[in-house]
This record gives structure tokens, C-alpha cells and sequence, in this order.
């Protein structure tokens, strides 16, 4: 069994033993906390942290975080008092007023949580059946309105049924737990979600190079024979660096070595394919995935997450998956709301095609900048800064000109690979781009980023 960290490239589990000595050295010699030489691994990873009472561990995060803020270096928990499209308003953390910023963080690809016809759809859900479930589904928590989504993304995904979760993290880690075990063999992409790695936990695991076909043959060749089962665990698009998998290698892969394939179309749901279906359509391959997991929190435009195969499949996660049997139902709101969100994708085309036009103009103008933003071919933009301090800096200096992104460092991702995620949505107007372009480059330049 393997414990990974949880986002690209599991950096921690891929350090070398130089680097996780110098950075269990930071953490004995302490003295006063300068975020500007410690990271999270220090606080979150390091070994010495073991050996900490609660209390302890507390007090030196919490002076970690106190110094970021003082640096304004914090640029987490922001507080939005608006919708999330392409245009919000945030409260300041340290006036309190409320300012206007380009909102290049948000996941909500094609604004749907802002659609009027979600909204009222959950509006009268919420009228109808009552602001919550009162039960998981096991017991009396399931209505008609659940039952009705699970048959819609059944046949949005090609598969023979579905199953609703509370959480798209909840529900990878619901499935994984509940059909893996000791004898079982877990082969995931080196990129995957946290959650994926959470589910894993309990089972040997293995890992292949992001997007290698060969790392993953190798490790598909070498397993044979020795476990029962083995299940493989890709994303569609990933959430760090944007980009694709080899989706329909990787299932040919997995049918010719005896694997089954779990495939998770949170970034890729209403992005990609003729109609929004996910990479499984984009790459022809739609109902040849055995596990295909998604959540709402995305393009769908709400919260919660599903899990679709075979009817066998969800029959046994029904009873077998502790995070479905033991949480509260997915809220009415969010089930009516997600089934608009479905009829939307189907029948409003252009909210998908003014996506792709904002992904195509935002993607030239970085390019032109000479910006580093890798191989992604998605509505997300890594901008490489490999160096902590400037991607603190740089989202700092952004936030001043009412731009928001999001930062990624260490122990996020490996070091030398920090960046700032840049993710474009249907929402946004061409000035908001274009301004957002042009102060990027400029901090960039003045940062000696490009």
C-alpha cells in the first residue's frame, strides 16, 4: 500500500530523499516562522509532526498562516458576496470592503449555477420536498426527483445506471473504499485528484507517469496474475495541468490486460464531446468506460457528484458504498437544478460555443505573452512560475488590479513546478480577458517571469 499526496505528479511521494531530509530539516530547526522559507509540507507532512500534541500542531500552523497574512501572501477562503461568473465581488480581507474583480478561478465552466432557468428549477424543488432530505438515501432519504437524475446521467454517460453522491470528493473516495480491498490493485495516474488517492488508501497501489502509456503497460504486465482484481484510475482533464488523457489507449490497454477502468469526467462534463458528454464522447469511446464518475460542482453548475456502469455495479455500491449508505441525500435543490443544468447542454448549444471562443482567445493571448502553459487543451491554463514566492507575489499583484486566480505551490505540486491555475468560463466578456492578459504580463515581466 502507497500513501501519495494528493495533486499532480504526488509530489511528495515522488521526492527524493535529499529533498524530504532538507525539508524534515526546516522543520527541527525552528525558530520563528517565515513563510517565505516554509511550505505546508513542513506543518501537514513532515515526519517531526508525529511526535506533536494537538495543540502544538495547531499553534504552528496557525503562526504559518499569520505570517502569509501579514505578507499578504494568503490567498486562501476568500469571501464572495456574489454569484460566480465572470465578473464578482469579493469582501477585502483587510478593509472589508467589497471590490470587483475577473473571476479566472472559478469552476463553474459554463456558468450554469447563474442560469435562471437552475436557479428556478431549484427554487421549486426546494418548495416542493423542503430545503433538505432529512435522511440518507438507504433509508427514506431518496425521492422520485433523485431516482429521475440517476436515469438521466445513466443515459448522459451511456451506461446502465447511476448512483448520486453528496460530493464529487466523497463519491471517489465512496467507491473506490467500497470496491477495492487487500487483494485488489489500484494503477492510478500520477496526476489524479486527492480524493482518488484518499480511496485508494486502504489498497496496494501503484503509480504510472502522467500520461505514459508505456508506464502504465509496464506496471499492467509486471501485476498480472498477482491480484484478483485491478482497476484502473484516470481523469478526463486534469485540474493542474489541463490537459487530456489518451483516453482511447488507455481503454484498449486496460480491455487487452484484463483491467477495468475507472474514468472521471469532473473537468470534462459539458466541455468536451459533440454534446457535452465528456472525453469519453470527444474521443468516441462513449460506453466502453466500466466506471464512469463525474460530479455537479463544475460545468453542471451546483454541488455533489454520481458514479455510473453497470446496473450489477451500482446495485452493489447502493449497499457496499459507506459514504452513500451513511450520508445525507443529495439536496432536492441540487437534483432539480442538475437536471436543468442536463437540458441546458442539450438544448442551448451556444453557452458551450462561447466557452471555447473565451478558450481559444484566452489561450493566444497567453501564448503570445510567452507564457509557459504546457500541453493543456482545456478550458484550464497552467501558467508556469516555478518559484513559490513569485506565484504568491504575482496573485498578490493580480488581486490589487482586481484579477482572481488561483495559486498552486508545494506541497500542491512538486517544487520547481509551482504556478497559477487560470480557468476560463462562458461567463467572461473579451475587455475582462484582455485586461487580465495585460496585467498578467506586466507583473510577469516585473516578477522576471517571462
Amino acid at each position: 500500500m502507497l500513501d501519495q499526496s494528493e495533486n499532480c505528479d504526488n509530489p511528495v511521494a515522488t521526492m527524493t530523499h535529499a529533498e524530504h531530509a532538507e525539508h524534515e530539516r526546516r522543520t527541527t530547526t525552528r525558530g520563528p516562522i517565515d513563510s517565505r522559507h516554509s511550505s505546508l509540507y513542513e506543518f501537514l507532512v513532515a515526519s517531526q509532526q508525529d511526535a506533536l500534541a494537538f495543540t502544538e500542531r495547531f499553534d504552528q500552523l496557525s503562526e504559518y498562516v499569520d505570517d502569509l497574512m501579514r505578507r499578504r501572501h494568503y490567498h486562501y477562503r476568500r469571501v464572495r458576496t456574489s454569484g460566480s461568473s465572470g465578473f464578482a465581488t469579493l469582501q477585502d480581507r483587510d478593509s472589508g470592503r467589497v471590490v470587483e474583480v475577473v473571476n479566472l478561478a472559478s469552476n463553474d465552466y459554463l456558468d450554469l449555477s447563474q442560469h435562471p432557468a437552475t436557479i428556478a428549477a431549484s427554487i421549486a424543488a426546494t418548495r416542493r420536498y423542503g430545503a433538505g432530505t432529512s435522511a440518507s438515501p438507504a433509508a427514506i432519504g431518496n425521492t422520485d426527483l433523485h431516482e429521475r437524475l440517476e436515469r438521466e446521467l445513466a443515459d448522459f454517460t451511456n451506461c446502465e445506471a447511476a448512483l448520486l453522491y453528496s460530493s464529487g470528493f466523497g463519491m471517489n473516495c465512496g467507491v473506490l473504499s467500497a470496491l477495492l480491498r487487500r487483494n485488489d490493485l489500484a494503477i492510478v495516474d500520477s496526476c489524479v485528484h486527492g480524493s482518488v488517492m484518499e480511496g485508494c488508501r486502504g489498497a496496494p497501489m501503484r503509480i504510472f507517469e502522467h500520461n505514459d502509456l508505456d508506464s502504465l503497460e509496464r506496471i499492467l504486465v509486471r501485476s498480472r496474475g498477482q491480484y484478483v482484481n485491478r482497476l484502473v484510475v484516470v481523469e478526463g482533464v486534469y485540474s493542474m495541468d489541463g490537459d487530456l488523457a489518451p483516453l482511447a489507449d488507455i481503454v484498449e490497454l486496460a480491455r487487452r490486460h484484463g483491467a477495468m477502468l475507472m474514468l472521471d469526467e469532473a473537468h470534462s462534463t459539458g466541455v468536451f464531446g459533440a454534446e457535452g458528454r465528456g472525453t469519453a464522447e470527444h474521443f468516441g469511446i462513449l460506453g466502453q468506460v466500466d466506471i464512469v464518475a463525474g460530479t455537479f460542482s463544475k460545468s453542471l453548475g451546483s454541488v455533489g457528484g454520481f458514479v455510473a456502469g453497470s446496473r450489477r455495479l451500482i446495485r452493489y455500491l447502493q449497499m457496499a458504498s459507506r459514504h452513500y449508505v451513511f450520508s445525507a441525500s443529495v439536496l432536492p435543490c441540487v437534483a432539480a437544478s442538475v437536471l436543468e443544468a442536463l437540458r441546458i447542454l442539450k438544448d442551448e448549444p451556444a453557452i458551450r460555443e462561447r466557452l471555447w471562443r473565451n478558450v481559444e482567445h484566452f489561450g493566444r493571448g497567453l501564448r503570445a505573452h510567452g507564457f509557459d502553459i504546457g500541453a493543456g487543451a482545456s478550458a484550464i491554463f497552467p501558467v508556469m512560475v516555478r518559484d513559490d514566492l513569485k506565484v504568491k507575489a504575482l496573485c498578490s499583484c493580480l488581486y490589487d488590479d482586481g484579477i482572481v486566480v488561483t495559486p498552486v505551490v508545494f506541497p500542491g505540486v512538486p517544487e520547481k513546478q509551482s504556478r497559477i491555475r487560470l480557468s476560463v468560463t462562458s461567463g467572461l466578456e473579451l475587455q475582462h480577458m484582455d485586461h487580465a492578459l495585460e496585467r498578467l504580463a506586466h507583473h510577469a515581466k516585473a516578477l522576471q517571469i517571462i
